[in-house]
């Protein structure tokens, strides 16, 4: 090779690395200027409106809402930046400014969702109850997907076919870890940002922002609340080995208080109260079920009860008009469940002597004159 063609193949190859220095070089240096990623959030947006929310939210029974993964960031004056797709934030109460919402552009990221709740549906006496944040293998790994209310912890309960869980109401909690890699391809990210997680909330109960409580619009509206919290049993006599309490009962009644798990005791009395009665004195009538009507003896939200155990009527699923062991009830036995009546009270239990009680939770009406 002589000098000419030399000079050549040298300078050729100098322009080929000041290319890949330049491809690889200024994406970097831009990445090293722009805004510092410190954590990840998650924001709700019902489908019917402009502006997503960091916080928590109740939204009306069937509502169509998405989730958006948020990378909170800090500029070179420590002001902060959100990277997210929605178009619109609200945090802490306030209207982020437009120019201060934007999406991502940066190195490949993916989210990556999670829902946080408690281990299991129900909690034996003696055992303290406990939440986890469980992956959703089957959500996109996209930085905003469709919202639902689908506890992870019922899974069990759903393949069962004389209970299932609710669908489509509850109260549900949510997670996402946004993973940042150099290459599209990589195995490994060099970064990760996570949103508040089980430990949050077990450290914080009250302070979840990325919860959503899809509650029935009607008297049972309390009760269908309670649906994707895990139940706690009997505790007053709950005694470890040792004779020590098994339960911190300051610790659960701040996660009852917070809506993380409940008993049946604070479920029958949410819902007595939430509909405006004081469970001291509800009035409770003997009831002869086969001649029980739906919208004239019963309706939905109301309590029925034979012995201690006490159900909210559902709906309507059997006969037309005819309470019967078809119709739906919510039952808080073993974690909060849609039963057919049938299913919990035998169908033989008023010839052997077990009266039905019905307790209305309707709204009073009014005295005519």
């Amino acid at each position: 090779m002589d000098r000419s063609n030399r000079v050549f193949a040298v300078s050729l190859l100098l322009v080929l690395l000041a290319g890949l220095a330049l491809v690889w070089g200024v994406p970097r240096a831009r990445e090293a200027l722009a805004p510092t990623p410190i954590a990840a959030h998650v924001a709700i947006q019902l489908d019917d409106q402009a502006q997503a929310m960091i916080g928590p939210q109740a939204i009306p029974h069937d509502a169509a809402f998405t989730l958006h993964a948020v990378l909170e960031a800090r500029d070179r004056s420590g002001a902060p930046v959100y990277y997210t797709e929605a178009t619109a934030l609200r945090v802490d109460g306030a209207d982020v400014p437009a120019a201060r919402v934007r999406p991502w552009t940066g190195s490949p990221i993916r989210a990556r969702w999670f829902t946080v709740e408690p281990e299991a549906p129900w909690f034996d006496a003696d055992t303290p109850p406990d939440v986890a944040t469980f992956f959703r293998s089957d959500w996109p790994m996209a930085w905003s997907v469709p919202g639902r209310i689908d506890p992870a912890h019922d899974d069990a309960l759903r393949r069962t076919g004389a209970a299932r869980a609710a669908d489509g109401f509850g109260t549900q909690r949510y997670h996402v870890r946004l993973e940042r890699y150099a290459f599209v391809d990589d195995l490994l990210p060099e970064a990760r940002y996570i949103s508040a997680d089980a430990e949050a909330l077990r450290r914080a109960p009250h302070d979840f922002a990325a919860t959503v409580v899809m509650a029935l619009p009607d008297a049972r509206g309390p009760a269908s609340a309670l649906f994707g919290l895990g139940q706690v049993g009997a505790v007053a006599t709950t005694t470890a080995a040792n004779g020590a309490s098994a339960l911190d009962l300051g610790a659960l009644r701040a996660l009852i208080d917070a809506r993380v798990v409940f008993t049946r005791a604070s479920a029958l009395r949410d819902q007595i109260r939430g509909n405006g009665h004081d469970p001291s004195t509800l009035e409770w009538r003997t009831i002869e079920r086969a001649a029980a009507r739906w919208g004239e003896t019963v309706q939905p939200g109301d309590l029925l009860r034979v012995g201690d155990r006490v159900v909210v009527l559902h709906r309507d699923a059997g006969v037309p008009g005819a309470l019967d062991d078809a119709d739906l009830c919510f039952d808080f036995a073993r974690g909060a469940a849609v039963r057919p009546l049938g299913a919990v009270f035998d169908a033989e239990v008023d010839e052997e002597g077990g009266a039905f009680e019905h307790a209305s939770l309707q709204p009073a009406q009014p005295a005519r004159g």
